[in-house]
């Protein structure tokens, strides 16, 4: 049994005006807004500058996505 729920994200989004939950007192939807806080702002503008540097350094940005490039990058420039 659940005895309540909060949630942010909901399918449809924006949740429709007539939908079921609304109507529940152990239920509360909130707008999507995380990515809107200071912290997360912060983050967004800071770290494509931190992984910049990294890579100057001689690093692999962190959470690399395509680590196939690795290979393909040494070959062609050779190091990391």
């Amino acid at each position: 049994m659940i005895m309540g729920a909060a949630v942010d994200v909901t399918e449809p989004e924006p949740i429709k005006i007539d939908d079921p939950l609304l109507t529940l007192d152990n239920f509360i939807v909130t707008a999507h807004s995380g990515h809107f806080s200071i912290p997360a702002f912060t983050e967004l503008t800071h770290r494509p500058a931190r992984e910049v540097v990294r890579v100057f350094k001689g690093e692999w940005p962190v959470g690399l996505l395509n680590p196939e490039v690795k290979e393909k990058f040494r070959q062609k420039w050779g190091g990391y």
